[in-house]
């Protein structure tokens, strides 16, 4: 809205004296004020729902938060069960995400800076003596590295191919050797680089400007120039901190008290939990819960998982967005007219890249909240009516492996209404298949997601949404079908993509393209202009699959104890989506309310945010601030 906001500037042509005095005015013509732009954001709702998301990351934090070290806790089978966030990544993410800094550490102002100096000198000189011994005899496989080890020789192939020596785009793909070190573990580092250096995939000459007559010298040139890199690279040197935390070699303690030396905690404000720190009758794990649980150090700052998520809320009887809103975030003063520089800095180095709108621009699967497209699809093809049942044993045999459903003793049978509201996978397994059968008899899983793109396109999921700020495209899934008929596959939407779907289900078909401004005045308050949302199509479907859907939806919310304690009849669809096994699955909601008659849809998503009850949760929250319900 640059052109609207500017005006246009003030212009006048004079004669001056020899002193720069005006003598006389030859033209003028008045600068014009620019036009105020009012947003459809209600600023108390944007800010509200803000803290409300802080509020519940911090929830989920604290309660995967351990005082232990180990991660993760397994299954009979051998899979990851939970995931937990322990006390030593707490320690070590001040450090890694600069709420500490490590140059402050090396002018020792204190003595506790002088100690852990010293812990890391020695680090330092011990790691290094390592990683040219390696790189020069030990050409030891990488399979058979420890992990610290894997991490450190892994930092340097990085390293490499970051500063453009190792050019990946010379190197033959199909090699044997760089194949295994991609996708194996039995090369070592030091037969990639020597094999590189034979092959061209190494500039040398970006190192030295002298000749090297034989693979050795350039090998060991390259050695020479990885230690010197190592030597004063940051970056590497946090990863060794990580290893001296977890090895106890510094304490949690420690590091803690630099929050204060440092002066990212305030002495002053209140020295008790200082002192108690000091002295050790407060732990280091029990500092950081306090810090955490108040919020005196935020998820966001500390940059773990879970650390993001983001809202939007809309007005489907006209196709407002009334928040969007993306955490982490940042102060956008410091960002207007003279830019704050080392702030500005310390936003594009943080962990949890605030600078990115989670809301427009962060593309995740979306779970069981593509389930309401997938039964759309299913009866408007022919394939379901609202009344089909297939029965869920727990399993889906008709493909090999057979994909389990989350309930793994099955939820029987199962129409469209309840399969939602049980989010069976079974059901929708069955939708997928049958629509990748549906063209000739034999399984065809690119037409059966071409089909589903077909409605996810309908229904505004999967297709830009208009907004006037930037957001990034949408995809939806092309490839397994059963696997996309439940939300994964290779699905990919925004939060504002799952606002804007849950929108035209609110309505009934109407899929608007959304719009953040409300008018345009000029200087004086007169309207140049109303805005609204304009209409980008209209589905049509029989009311009957609307009616299957909005009462699956309904079924679902009311699974929920926190919609049920709010006292008004809301329709939601929850899902969870998994990226890394060793990570937190995603969280996220799709909701309207009231049931009847719509007046808000709100879309949520906390990444990493364990399961959709957190999501839940925090929808609660939302619809508590729009319908003014108290706690």
């Amino acid at each position: 809205m640059e052109s609207e906001l500017s005006g246009v500037k003030g212009e006048k042509k004079v004669y001056v004296d020899t002193v720069g005095r005006i003598t006389e005015v030859l033209d003028e013509d008045s600068p014009q004020a620019g036009h105020d732009v009012y947003l459809t954001i209600d600023i108390n709702l944007q800010k509200d729902i803000y803290n409300a998301i802080e509020d519940e990351i911090t929830n989920i934090f604290m309660t995967y938060f351990t005082s232990g070290t180990d991660k993760y806790t397994y299954t009979s089978s051998g899979d990851v069960d939970k995931v937990y966030i322990t006390a030593p990544e707490v320690y070590f993410a001040l450090i890694d995400n600069n709420l500490v800094s490590i140059k402050d550490i090396e002018q020792q102002n204190t003595s506790n800076e002088a100690d852990i100096y010293s812990q890391f000198i020695s680090k330092k000189e011990s790691t290094l003596s390592w990683v040219r011994d390696e790189l020069v005899s030990g050409n030891t496989q990488y399979g058979k590295l420890s992990e610290e080890q894997q991490l450190y020789i892994w930092y340097i192939y990085d390293l490499l191919r970051t500063e453009n020596i190792f050019s990946t785009s010379n190197v033959d793909k199909s090699d044997s050797v760089y194949k295994d070190w991609i996708d194996g573990d039995s090369t070592s580092l030091q037969q990639l680089l020597t094999y590189g250096i034979s092959k061209n995939w190494i500039d040398m000459s970006s190192l030295t400007s002298e000749k090297y007559t034989s693979l050795q010298e350039s090998y060991d040139a390259l050695v020479d120039y990885i230690v010197s890199a190592l030597d004063t690279d940051t970056a590497f040197f946090k990863k060794m901190y990580k290893y001296m935390i977890n090895s106890g070699s510094i304490s949690g303690r420690q590091v803690c008290m630099l929050l204060y030396e440092q002066g990212f905690l305030d002495i002053d404000g209140d020295d008790s939990m200082y002192n108690a720190l000091v002295s050790g009758s407060m732990s280091a794990f029990d500092f950081m819960s306090n810090v955490i649980s108040n919020k005196i150090i935020t998820p966001g700052q500390l940059a773990l998982k879970p650390c993001s998520g983001s809202a939007v809320v809309t007005n489907p009887s006209n196709g407002d967005i009334l928040a969007l809103v993306s955490y982490p975030s940042y102060d956008n003063n410091k960002l207007s007219g003279t830019i704050d520089a080392k702030y500005y800095n310390s936003l594009v180095n943080d962990n949890a890249s605030p600078l990115l709108n989670r809301a427009t621009q962060s593309f995740i699967a979306p779970g069981s909240t593509y389930k309401p497209c997938t039964i759309i699809t299913g009866i408007d093809t022919g394939l379901i009516t609202s009344s089909t049942t297939f029965n869920c044993s727990g399993s889906f045999d008709k493909v090999t492996p057979a994909p389990r459903c989350w309930q793994k003793w099955g939820h029987g049978s199962e129409s469209p209404a309840t399969a939602l509201r049980d989010s069976c996978n079974v059901y929708m397994y069955n939708v997928g298949y049958n629509l990748a059968c549906s063209k000739n008899g034999s399984y065809n899983s690119t037409y059966a997601t071409n089909i589903f793109k077909k409605y996810s396109d309908m229904l505004g999921l999967s297709t830009k949404t208009g907004v006037e700020i930037e957001e990034g495209t949408p995809s939806a899934s092309s490839q397994d079908a059963i696997a996309s008929a439940i939300g994964q596959g290779n699905h990919r939407y925004s939060t504002l993509n799952m606002a804007r779907y849950v929108t035209t289900i609110a309505t009934s078909g109407t899929c608007y393209n959304f719009t953040l401004i409300d008018k345009i005045t000029d200087y004086d308050g007169n309207v140049i202009r109303e805005n609204s949302a304009e209409v980008n199509n209209q589905v049509e479907l029989s009311s009957d699959i609307w009616n299957t859907v909005h009462t699956g939806m309904n079924l679902t919310a009311g699974t929920y104890s926190a919609f049920n304690q709010l006292g008004i009849s809301l329709a939601a669809k929850t899902g969870t989506a998994q990226e890394k096994k060793t990570d937190p699955d995603h969280a996220t909601l799709i909701s309207y309310a009231p049931y009847d008659n719509p007046e808000y849809c709100v879309a949520v998503r906390i990444q990493n945010g364990y399961t959709s009850s957190n999501t839940v949760a925090l929808g609660a929250q939302i619809y508590k601030l729009l319908f003014n319900i108290s706690d």
